[in-house]
Formats: structure tokens, C-alpha cells, sequence
């Protein structure tokens, strides 16, 4: 749930057995291949790229900021339901920072 799984490498972003519907993730591939075996996307499951402001993929976190873009599609499109809102109240963002345990940096 409210998950953001970004990947421009493999030939999907996510593969799996047995049937899963994955619901309020942002699962993007740029080569095309979101789900792939017996995973699915569900209804409100979105997929575009570009999400953080800084991710290197060099191995360490420790130089990595996995705050959201200004724009990005996965802010405010989180599961609705208020107890997963953001810590300012509002509907919350997909991602490491969404919910209410987000907020950190």
C-alpha cells in the first residue's frame, strides 16, 4: 500500500508467483514493464517515473533524498482513508515520506 517502486534497468519493476493485486503504488519501469508473473495492478495503482528529487543508486543511502518531486503524480494519491493521511492532515503521498510516520528527512 502506498508504495512507490521505480526501476529503469530490469525487465520488470515487479515479478511475482501466486495472484497479487497490488492498490494506491506507483510501480514504474522505463523499459515498459511494470508487473509482470501473476502480479497485478490494481484500480487505483498508477505508474510514472521521475518520482524522488535525488536517488543515486551508487549503494549508499546516506546521499539519496527520497522526498517527492514538486509535480510528482504520487503525491496526495495515496489509499484516502484517513488514517493512512499525511502527518499535515492531508490525503497522503506514496512513498517513504507519506502516511503518518512520514515526514522525515
Amino acid at each position: 500500500y502506498n508504495s512507490i517502486v521505480e526501476n529503469n534497468i530490469s525487465a520488470y519493476a515487479l515479478y511475482g508467483s501466486g495472484a497479487r493485486t497490488f492498490n494506491y503504488d506507483n510501480v514504474y519501469n522505463a523499459t515498459g514493464y511494470g508487473y509482470g508473473g501473476s502480479i497485478t495492478a490494481g484500480s487505483n495503482s498508477i505508474s510514472s517515473g521521475s518520482n524522488f528529487v535525488s536517488v543515486t543508486c551508487d549503494g549508499s543511502a546516506g546521499n539519496d533524498n527520497f522526498s517527492l518531486r514538486s509535480g510528482s503524480a504520487s503525491i496526495n494519491a495515496g489509499d484516502p482513508s484517513g488514517a493512512f493521511n499525511d502527518t499535515d492532515g492531508s490525503r497522503n503521498d506514496m512513498g517513504p515520506q507519506g502516511g503518518p510516520e512520514g515526514g522525515w528527512n
